[in-house]
Formats: C-alpha cells, sequence, structure tokens
C-alpha cells in the first residue's frame, strides 16, 4: 500500500489515459514534466516550480490526455524511443530505487518489440518496473516501463498494460501561515509514501481544516532504507545531499523550492512543517 501511495500520481495517470487509447498527439523534440497551471497558482513557493525534461529529437505520440504532470507514449519507433529513454534514465544512475518489478514469463524465451519477438539473452528475464528517481534539487519523478537484454544490448519498451510511463512526483502538506491555509510542495527521500498529491482538488486544499492535522504532515519511513539501522540518519542524509539539509539549533531543517522545513523524528516516522 505505501508503494502505491508513493507513486499515486503515477497510476492515476495511466487510469486517466487508459479510456484514451485511440486518441494521440504529437509531442516534437521533447516534453517536460512539470506544474500545470493550476497547482502553480496555488502552490506557496520562492523559486521556479520543478522540471525535469525528457529530450530526443523528431517526434513522439503520446495519449491526447498526457499534461505537463505526466505522460505515455504510445504507437511510437520503438527502437528509437528505447535509446532515447535510456539516455533520460542514465542521469539518474544514482538516484533511483526500484518500487516494483515483475517478470514477465510471457516474454520467455523472446521479448514482445512492437511487431518483432527479440530473444533474451541467457540466464536473463525480461521485467516490467516501476521506479522512482530524484532531480539534483530532490523533485522525484516516476516512471513504469519494461526492459529486457538481447544481444548485450538492453532496451526499454511499453508494458503489457500501458506504454512507458512518466510523471513528476507533488507531494503536498498544507499549513496556516499568517492565518491563510497555503499548499507547500516538499521534498521527500527514496520512495516515502504521502498521503497528499496532484490528485486532490485544489480547492478542498485550501478550505478544509482536515488537512491541516499532525496526520497528513506524517510520514513513515520508506521502504527503500528498511534494512537501515539509523533510518533518521539515512533521511538527514538524503535531505543533506539534494535539499541543503542541517541542523540549526538542534532542529534539522532543510530547503525546497525556496521554503524552509523543519523535519522531526521519531523511531517510525518524521514530521514536516514549515519552519
Amino acid at each position: 500500500m505505501k508503494k502505491l501511495l508513493s507513486i499515486i500520481s503515477l497510476f492515476l495517470l495511466i487510469f486517466t489515459l487508459a479510456s484514451c487509447k485511440d486518441k494521440t498527439i504529437k509531442m516534437e523534440n521533447g516534453v517536460v514534466m512539470t506544474l500545470n497551471e493550476e497547482l502553480k497558482d496555488a502552490i506557496t513557493m520562492k523559486t521556479n516550480p520543478p522540471h525535469l525534461s525528457f529530450a530526443y529529437e523528431g517526434t513522439y505520440n503520446v495519449y491526447e490526455t498526457s499534461s505537463l504532470l505526466g505522460y505515455i507514449f504510445t504507437k511510437n519507433d520503438n527502437l528509437k524511443l528505447s535509446n532515447d529513454f535510456y539516455n533520460h534514465l542514465k542521469k539518474f544512475k544514482n538516484s533511483y530505487y526500484v518500487v516494483s518489478e515483475i517478470v514477465q514469463e510471457y516474454d520467455n524465451p523472446n521479448a514482445i518489440f512492437g511487431d518483432k519477438k527479440v530473444p533474451l539473452d541467457e540466464n536473463t528475464k525480461s521485467v516490467e518496473y516501476t521506479i522512482v528517481t530524484w532531480d539534483t534539487d530532490g523533485t522525484r519523478y516516476s516512471y513504469m516501463f519494461r526492459s529486457f537484454i538481447s544481444g548485450g544490448v538492453r532496451y526499454f519498451a511499453y508494458t503489457y498494460s500501458t506504454g512507458i510511463t512518466m510523471s513528476i512526483e507533488v507531494p503536498l502538506i498544507v499549513q496556516k501561515i499568517d492565518n491563510k491555509q497555503q499548499i507547500f510542495m516538499i521534498a521527500l527521500p527514496f520512495n516515502t509514501a504521502y498521503k497528499l498529491g496532484a490528485n486532490t482538488k485544489v480547492d478542498k486544499l485550501l478550505s478544509k481544516e482536515e488537512y491541516l492535522q499532525d496526520n497528513y504532515h506524517t510520514f513513515e519511513y520508506p521502504s527503500a532504507i528498511s534494512n537501515v539501522e539509523d533510518k533518521a540518519k539515512a533521511i538527514q542524509e538524503w535531505y543533506s545531499q539534494y535539499c541543503n539539509g542541517r541542523f540549526e539549533n538542534d532542529q534539522f531543517v532543510f530547503e525546497y523550492l525556496g521554503i524552509k522545513y523543519n523535519v522531526n523524528f521519531t523511531s517510525t516516522n518524521f514530521k514536516i512543517y514549515v519552519a
């Protein structure tokens, strides 16, 4: 359940687009994952909104209902997309976590790749992955794809339920500042699950006081560090590397989108509030 919560925006995107499988639009020379206008206007920040480009030459097709928050690619040149997607993922070789991996026995001994059947290398498998990555500023992104090795080459392809999928994650908290209920986008380490995101209606976030409750500011330690003895230290080190995390007068703080946050740790979770 926690894994699903941590990438809820990705799966909502998939389910929304699944009803529009025959409707596509062409995206030329790259796409950008970032906040839509509604979220840009609603979220309190002191910097430009986070964004990440998937750069490529030429044109790819995506579902018509793709948006700045995320894209699903469909009906494309599979080999070219595989190469471009590989080049995109390389930047995250030291900053990703595998949320799920499902071996596709259907692909044994040959993987389906467009209209071709590609033989798998010996002792390898075709696997469908869901992963989270994080950029240098701590912003998190989600991806879903299938991958396999043939002839010593690693390929990236659509899964058997959807095309290659990518989206920006938008974990949110709500806090009253100067008696005004405000929305804040936060950075969360590894695959930390969150309760409020881009799927929650902005007007409700700004009006319902229940979102101010401590529960929505509390985050359990993620499964990515389940085997780490000092989990609080692992979270602190992540924030120190990506979000200027540090101690100020015995209070751990980090900065994201120009906003400073306090983090308080317990044995099972950590809490985040605007400083």
